[in-house]
């Protein structure tokens, strides 16, 4: 039927002779007359993903993330607000985001000659 809010729409005017009628025929429209049924178009990938992340090695692989990348990337978006790199081209946001790493390093090399 097409697509609407990211919902991919799938309808018919077929549920009248149905014998599944009663169990797929929402109670808003008791006779059955049509029915339209809506999914997320990424329900397949986020699926997929769900299942992917419930083996022991995603969850060994989520854990060790927790610990070392995640932290890093949430101080730069929160505390140093770079949402978004407001530049073209790989070469330019290579150098932005190596510039914020180095002020990243820099800050907490202070904090701990600070505490010294």
């Amino acid at each position: 039927r097409g697509i609407a809010n990211s919902k991919q729409l799938y309808g018919t005017n077929e549920c009248a002779g149905c014998t599944l009628r009663a169990q797929c025929a929402p109670r808003s429209n008791p006779n059955g007359t049509k029915r339209i049924i809506g999914t997320h178009i990424h329900a397949s990938v986020a699926e997929r993903m769900r299942l992917k992340m419930l083996g022991a090695e995603a969850k060994e692989a989520m854990r060790r993330r927790r610990c070392t990348i995640e932290p890093l990337f949430g101080i730069v978006k929160y505390c140093r607000k770079l949402h978004q790199l407001l530049l073209r081209g790989l070469a330019a946001v290579d150098s932005a985001w190596r510039f914020e790493m180095a002020v990243h390093n820099i800050a907490k090399l202070t904090l701990i000659r600070a505490t010294c």
